[in-house]
């Protein structure tokens, strides 16, 4: 699964899939050190959350995850690195999440 921004530059991953929780984490930590740990704990906890609310299969939900914990923490950054005349976080990286679950089809 691969998203794209408004500039159609893929948000980066570190690997194709995770095989567990503990693995994202660690991938996480290290690629985003230097945000605090409790940020990517806290989005890494809504994205699961996410993924249960949605019935997505495990797999899914840690792709998602991963993707959403990126996406978080770019939001936040951009938030607090920006000049005050700079546009809307939601203008500079709306995304559009593909339907991969058979459980989203058909949902808006």
């Amino acid at each position: 699964m691969t998203l794209k921004n408004r500039s159609q530059r893929p948000i980066p991953r570190c690997c194709p899939a995770h095989r567990d929780w503990r693995t994202l984490a660690r991938h996480l930590f290290a690629d985003l050190a230097d945000v605090p740990t409790q940020e990517i704990f806290e989005a890494l906890r809504q994205a699961k959350h996410a993924g249960e609310f949605f019935e997505l299969s495990a797999a899914d939900t840690l792709a998602c995850a991963e993707l959403m914990v990126r996406y978080s923490v770019a939001i936040s950054r951009r938030r607090t690195t920006s000049p005050p005349d700079a546009p809307p976080v939601i203008a500079v990286l709306p995304l559009a999440l593909p339907h991969r679950s058979p459980q989203l089809a058909g949902v808006h």
